[in-house]
């Protein structure tokens, strides 16, 4: 959760947009250039519309992949993907 008890939701960064290649890739537009994802990255970036919480991105990543214990490398790659400047808090 955010800092304000609020449930901390994520969205493209200004200039980033998303585009989905095929079901396996993505590639992430970004003012500093082009990122060609893997299917995880493009399903996880996909969530990331302002809408979702971090904690319903896990939940359906781990549907989507039939996975438990997903939930720590959905919150590392969400991370990651701030540092990048991908992504901002909605």
């Amino acid at each position: 959760m955010a800092e304000s008890g609020r449930p901390r939701c994520f969205r493209l960064a200004p200039a980033t947009a998303l585009r989905l290649e095929s079901r396996d890739s993505g590639v992430l537009l970004h003012p500093r250039g082009e990122v060609e994802l893997n299917r995880s990255a493009a399903v996880i970036l996909a969530l990331c519309d302002g809408r979702h919480s971090e904690a319903e991105i896990v939940r359906r990543v781990a549907r989507h992949f039939d996975g438990n214990g997903l939930a720590d490398d959905v919150h590392e790659f969400l991370q990651a993907a701030c540092g990048h400047g991908w992504l901002v808090e909605a």
